[in-house]
């Protein structure tokens, strides 16, 4: 499938709801896309249906898709397995993306259950998006700063407090479907403007991700 196809939903059918779906998850980051998603995978909806697997294996994206590989290849049970990674802009060298990024995208491609998520520039981006539409290119440094702006957030925990509310992975999972239609408006926008990867900054993939689980995108 292509990296700008819409997955479809891997929900089982009702004549069949014991038996579930199983999703591995590799994640680039080891702290804030762990968190995220093992708040996602508490939800009712998503116990019930699905059996998702964060892997203890981060790093590169070219390091995910190798593991994903052999994962798919090794166990019959994964239905699907999922790289969540970045595109990197650092300030000291913007251009200075994931080394092999799109040689990785390309990969994923041509392979049957493998799928990528991706943030551009980081991950922050797509957490940035369950509070607002941020339309401004960012840099690596940009999007922490206005993510740690926005939930009191300090280094790489979801956990902060802004005001009188508290933030953690809870609070981000019940904003998804905030952020799934800021990150559709950002494809959208791309689209219009004919921004192509990797130069479609800001945007986010993860929208893909929430919508195969079948949570409100």
């Amino acid at each position: 499938m292509g990296r700008h196809d819409k997955p479809k939903s891997l929900k089982r059918s009702r004549g069949n709801r014991k038996e579930k779906t199983v999703i591995a998850l590799f994640t680039e980051g080891e702290v804030t896309e762990v968190e995220y998603f093992n708040a996602i995978r508490r939800l009712p909806a998503i116990r019930e249906r699905f059996r998702l697997d964060i892997e203890d294996l981060h790093g590169a994206p070219s390091k995910l898709m190798k593991a994903a590989i052999h994962m798919k290849r090794a166990d019959k049970e994964v239905d699907q397995c999922w790289c969540v990674f970045d595109v990197e802009w650092p300030k000291s060298n913007p251009k200075a993306h994931h080394p092999g990024v799109e040689d990785v995208l390309r990969d994923a491609d041509g392979r049957k259950g493998i799928e990528c998520a991706v943030s551009n520039p980081t991950f922050e981006l797509w957490l940035i998006l369950h509070h607002k539409l941020e339309r401004r290119a960012l840099l690596n440094e940009k999007a922490e700063d206005e993510r740690h702006q926005l939930d009191g957030s300090k280094g790489k925990s979801l956990d902060g407090v802004r005001g009188k509310i508290r933030y953690d992975g809870d609070w981000y999972v019940g904003n998804v479907s905030t952020a799934c239609r800021n990150a559709l408006k950002l494809n959208q926008l791309h689209e219009n403007n004919a921004n192509r990867f990797p130069e479609n900054n800001p945007s986010s993939s993860v929208a893909h991700l929430m919508q195969v689980l079948g949570l409100d995108c």
